[in-house]
């Protein structure tokens, strides 16, 4: 996601990641028909289009009802109001390319190890018109159609628009400023926490009114500036850590069969974070699906906790 999306954008894409994890998760077609019912704003609905696909889709009324692609059981209602709208469609699908790439490692020649990196390289081309890959792809297709994917996001991220003439995401370069025409992102206090929890940030100094430093994520990379006033708040630091358990645990989920080379970093900040020592992926979002509305802030603000600990 952009560092300069807002902490409503960021909070709906993460509720749409929880959902695809859900969906994915084992047993969860075998259920009855619509075991649950998901409500979506129309980016989440434009995500979960991208990254899962939706399946039996009906316009009644107002709603637009359906489940997603192989999962009967996980359904969906989306308000159809806004579902034609060129914004929503933009940042759903952009939301729903930053989380390919969240999900596999930040080096591409570990891409082509990954059994998911094809199927998200192949979406990508989808909504973008761009054959990352071809057809009859092998693995050194898909590490050259990685380091694609990943420079055209670093180099487009800003400048991205859906285009219903041409039935995809064009470059518009009045879209946003080039990376290069910024000399420093100014984020907020979640940003800042959910990036520190990450291990993404370094470089960092605080001067007299902010904190500057240096953030690298999958998706982009660049400097940072943030207000030193904000950082003490503890909301502010419980929903970053939120932020970025929630996306480590997705992260992992999409490892699940991966080399445990490609596991393990996850895993260790994910047992640095909450105290919870769980080495399987499944464990792992066995444990976020448990607890994800009842976790706080630890006292020295290190860590997530459960209530009952």
């Amino acid at each position: 996601m952009p560092p300069c999306a807002s902490r409503a954008e960021r909070a709906a894409a993460l509720g749409v990641a929880v959902l695809a994890a859900v969906a994915a998760w084992p047993g969860a077609a075998a259920a009855a028909e619509c075991a649950s019912v998901q409500k979506l704003n129309p980016e989440q609905y434009w995500t979960m289009e991208l990254v899962v696909g939706m399946s039996e889709e009906r316009d009644l009324g107002e709603v637009r009802r359906g489940h997603l692609a192989g999962q009967p059981a996980t359904c969906f209602e989306a308000p159809l109001r806004r579902l034609a709208s060129v914004d929503a469609r933009t940042r759903g699908y952009v939301e729903g390319l930053f989380s390919f790439l969240r999900s596999l490692p930040v080096d591409p020649a570990q891409w082509k190890d990954s059994p998911e990196s094809l199927s998200y390289l192949q979406k990508a081309s989808r909504v973008t018109g761009i054959a990352f890959v071809p057809a009859e792809a092998t693995p050194a297709d898909v590490e050259a159609g990685s380091r694609a994917f990943q420079k055209w996001m670093h180099d487009n991220r800003a400048k991205l628009t859906w285009s219903a003439d041409a039935g995809k995401l064009i470059v518009d370069p009045e879209a946003g400023p080039g990376r290069e025409d910024v000399e420093a992102e100014e984020i907020d206090a979640t940003s800042y926490w959910t990036w520190e929890a990450l291990g993404a940030l370094s470089e960092v100094r605080d001067g007299s009114v902010e904190r500057r430093g240096r953030y690298d994520l999958p998706s982009n990379d660049g400097r940072f500036r943030v207000p030193l006033a904000g950082l003490g708040d503890r909301e502010a630091r419980f929903a970053g850590y939120r932020d970025a358990v929630e996306q480590l645990v997705l992260g992992l989920a999409g490892q699940t069969g991966a080399d445990e080379s490609l596991r393990g970093p996850l895993v260790a900040r994910l047992k640095q974070l909450t105290g919870e020592n769980l080495d399987r992926p499944e464990q792992w979002l066995r444990w976020w699906v448990r607890n994800r509305d009842s976790l706080m802030l630890s006292g020295d603000g290190r860590r997530l906790i459960t209530e009952s600990r």
